[in-house]
């Protein structure tokens, strides 16, 4: 829900796809076809022979009175070339896939549902999917505030313990929690830590019940909503408490060892932690181990979670599916966290503000008006209820239903197979191109649809996901890549591969002119993005590149990246080495007090750590009468002032080029001094009156108690000085 603490779905699913050739299904609920067949009317029998013989096809059936051929098309002829083919002739009528039938939407008799209330099941193409599968016995594990299990949409899909005898007050099943029959409750901030009652207490909007609700509400019941499976099994594993939500991570791990070890095949994690938990990776690694799916939702905050991390969802575990949220309009929610290589997909979450129609509908319970707001309790019955909520924590159990759906289908499929289908049957949507890893939001109707023979490759991660310029080595992970070596492309580019299972392939992007793409497997199923880092690019201006020692010099560096931004400059002023220091960025003021020819040089490093060098050529002479550039160093020149001018230079380095503000004085300075020191270096009077004011200056500066007077000296020398070059 869209609220703080706000809540996130950790869900990794495996995911299994259509056949190679067995049938074809459109990234929408558009007609599906037999691959490799056609139905053909013919106006003239004498000729029909001709036309198959032409196409290399051959009859499987033919409707004599009906003037049809059932043909069947040689391998490799795709159904839509050949009905081009077939339409070009004459004799042919028409020419038509075999289309594959199926029974009518299977719509639930749910109130809630058929007032168009769940728009977020329409959207994800549920009803074309129930007429392949409504659920089963597939049990979900809630890790949430708890379930008010009373609710009469959610009780004929509670899972209940088959090992605990209610209310007898014995551990029955010995795991050390008496009465959990549906399900456990983790508190360790209170004594016991851990009771058989996961009652939901949330008052503020029954979080745990309503993603419940979304997952399993009971379809076809003439009650209320429809979750987006009809029968399933919900586990209830409370952790977070009260209406403020809120749990420790211990809880959160007890509470998916629970699940786990009591038979859950899907975990939905409809919370958040600020960073990234190692703790929590090792949970969902054992949940991994166990064939275990979990779904997490990417966040509230509208944040990049590929720049920063949040816990679930940020966890990369193969068998965890991050979860955006997309509104009613199928654009994504503006408080949902996204990510190019972070965020796998999305799905419904709903719209702001959350308490309307635009949120998603689900079951959840009330205290009416007999709501204690004092002491926090409901003194009378609950009533239980419908509500709308928005967020990705309403998001994640769409997926995490589906994938409940899939296995009730398709019992035989691994976990990581099930996130496959889910990850293969997105629908692309333009919003969501380049914020989630498929760009696509779930479609429960194609992830069901995608089955056959072979199930089709799924990558669940590229890693590095970004490579310089030169390439490299990455590992890419995933689902049904097949035993032998096949083909991995980054777009028109092929890999070089170095190893090759059905779950991991290690390659290599060679420096051919590598650009950013997506890495697709065996040219089928989900791809994943790898960007291709651009160097970036500096060039070196020195303002003056030649003069009499002492020279001082301005450095400037005009750097860029085109997908990335510069993190540090590096300078070296013709020594032959590099020297960081934080308080110089694209800007640097360098004094040579020798002559000679020198190659001053910047190098800049971007936010991927890739590196650029300038370089610019300063030539020093040896000194005829103070640097003519600088007017103080030209009237101190010959004088006992000058070895103090470095203190002016000290400071000007330590003070005045360490701010904005001092280094526009600076530049301001060494463009208005050379005609005075032109003038000065002719004029004994010029320089007897700068070297006058310089006293005090240089007094100021070496003891900040007398900068004040110092600096009023030096405005009285000023306009000496000004009334002099007048004259």
């Amino acid at each position: 829900m869209h609220r703080l603490p706000a809540f996130i779905i950790v869900l990794f699913f495996l995911v299994s796809s259509s056949a190679a050739g067995a049938f074809t299904a459109a990234a929408t609920a558009t007609p599906r076809y037999v691959e490799g067949e056609l139905l053909v009317k013919y106006k003239d029998e004498q000729n029909i022979n001709r036309l198959h013989s032409a196409a290399k096809s051959r009859v499987a059936k033919r409707f004599q009175r009906l003037h049809i051929d059932h043909v069947r098309l040689p391998a490799g002829l795709a159904v839509q070339d050949a009905i081009k083919e077939y339409q070009k002739d004459p004799n042919v009528e028409y020419a038509e896939p075999n289309y594959i039938a199926r029974k009518s939407i299977n719509n639930p008799n749910d109130p809630r549902y058929l007032t168009g209330d769940q728009w977020g099941l329409t959207n994800m193409s549920a009803p074309y999917a129930w007429s392949l599968a409504t659920g089963g016995t597939v049990t979900v594990a809630v890790l949430d505030t708890g379930i008010y299990y009373l609710h009469e949409d959610l009780q004929q899909n509670l899972w209940v313990n088959p090992g605990e005898i209610a209310g007898n007050g014995i551990d029955d099943d010995g795991d050390g929690i008496i009465d959990d029959v549906y399900g456990a409750n983790y508190n360790q901030e209170r004594n016991p830590a851990v009771t058989g009652d996961p009652l939901d207490d949330d008052i503020a909007d029954s979080h745990g019940t309503h993603v419940s609700g979304i997952i399993g509400g009971v379809g076809n019941n003439s009650l209320g909503v429809s979750g987006v499976n009809w029968n399933v099994k919900i586990m209830a594993v409370k952790f977070l408490h009260g209406s403020n939500g809120t749990g420790g991570i211990p809880d959160a791990i007890d509470g998916i060892l629970y699940a786990v070890d009591h038979g859950a095949k899907v975990i939905n994690c409809s919370f958040e932690i600020g960073g990234y938990s190692s703790s929590l990776e090792s949970a969902f690694k054992y949940a991994d181990d166990h064939g275990v799916l979990t779904v997490s939702a990417a966040g509230n905050a509208h944040k990049n979670n590929d720049i920063s991390s949040i816990s679930p969802a940020s966890i990369r575990t193969p068998n965890n599916i991050a979860v955006a949220a997309v509104t009613s309009g199928d654009v994504l929610a503006t408080y949902s966290d996204y990510g190019r290589v972070t965020v796998d997909l999305a799905a419904p979450g709903g719209d702001l503000p959350q308490y309307t129609t635009v949120g998603v509908l689900s079951t959840t319970y009330s205290c009416g008006a007999s709501f204690d707001w004092y002491s926090m309790t409901c003194p009378t019955p609950i009533v239980m209820g419908y509500n709308y909520l928005s967020g990705t924590s309403m998001a994640a159990p769409f997926v995490a239903g589906l994938a409940a759906l899939i296995w009730s289908q398709n019992p035989a499929l691994t976990h990581y197979q099930v996130k496959g289908r889910i990850l293969n049957g997105v629908d692309k949507l333009a919003d969501l191109s380049n914020k989630t890893i498929t760009g696509g939001r779930i479609n429960a109707y194609n992830s069901l649809a995608l089955q056959g023979s072979a199930e089709l490759p799924a990558i669940f991660k590229v890693s590095p996901y970004a490579l310089p310029p030169t390439g490299g080595q990455v590992t890419i992970t995933g689902v049904n890549f097949g035993s032998s070596v096949g083909t991995a492309m980054l777009d028109p580019l092929p890999l070089v591969i170095s190893s090759w299972t059905d779950t991991a392939i290690i390659a290599t992007v060679p420096d051919a002119g590598s650009v950013s793409g997506a890495v697709q497997v065996n040219g089928l199923g989900s791809t994943f993005p790898l960007t291709i880092m651009t160097q970036p690019t500096v060039t070196l201006i020195a303002e003056p590149d030649t003069g009499s020692a002492p020279l001082d010099v301005i450095f400037t560096a005009q750097a860029s990246d085109l997908d990335g931004y510069i993190v540090k400059y590096e300078w070296d002023n013709g020594l032959g080495s590099f020297v960081y220091d934080p308080r110089v960025a694209s800007s640097a003021l360098v004094t040579y007090y020798q002559p000679g020819t020198y190659t001053a040089r910047v190098r800049v490093t971007d936010n991927s750590g890739l590196t650029a060098i300038g370089s610019v050529q300063v030539t020093v002479f040896n000194s005829t009468g103070g640097d003519r550039r600088c007017f103080i160093a030209t009237a101190a020149y010959g004088s006992p002032l000058a070895p103090q001018v470095q203190a002016l230079r000290e400071f000007r380095d330590r003070r005045l080029l360490t701010t904005a503000w001092g280094r526009a004085f600076v530049s301001f300075y060494y463009r208005c001094s050379p005609p005075i020191a032109e003038y000065i270096g002719r004029h004994g009077l010029a320089r007897a009156v700068v070297r006058w004011a310089l006293a005090p200056v240089i007094i100021g500066i070496r003891y900040p108690s007398l900068a004040g007077a110092a600096l009023f000296i030096l405005l009285i020398a000023g306009r000496v000085m000004h009334l002099s070059l007048r004259k």
